[in-house]
């Protein structure tokens, strides 16, 4: 870890989203925002795969079939992701 940021750490220093003021946004803010990119990360990994299929001459139905399964198993995934990293700072205090 950086000097810097050791001594951050060590002064109690945490993450905090701000606006322009110095207002500080709610957390219900920061998880819309994350849900947001979540589910456009999920479109666009659906949309890849969804071409690429098409690309391959796969029909309609079956890129639909392959977008389908990228976009359940993106958001999966980033799901499980959040649990166990929400569980592991649970589990450090």
């Amino acid at each position: 870890m950086a000097r810097h940021k050791k001594r951050a750490a060590d002064l109690g220093a945490r993450l905090r989203f701000e606006d322009e003021a110095g207002q500080g946004l709610s957390h219900h803010a920061v998880v819309l925002l994350t849900c947001a990119l979540v589910t456009l990360t999920a479109v666009l990994v659906a949309g890849a795969v969804s071409y690429l299929a098409r690309r391959d001459h796969a029909s309609y139905p079956t890129a639909i079939t392959r977008a389908t399964v990228a976009f359940t198993t993106t958001l999966t995934l980033t799901l499980a992701a959040g649990l166990v990293t929400a569980l592991a700072n649970l589990t450090r205090r």
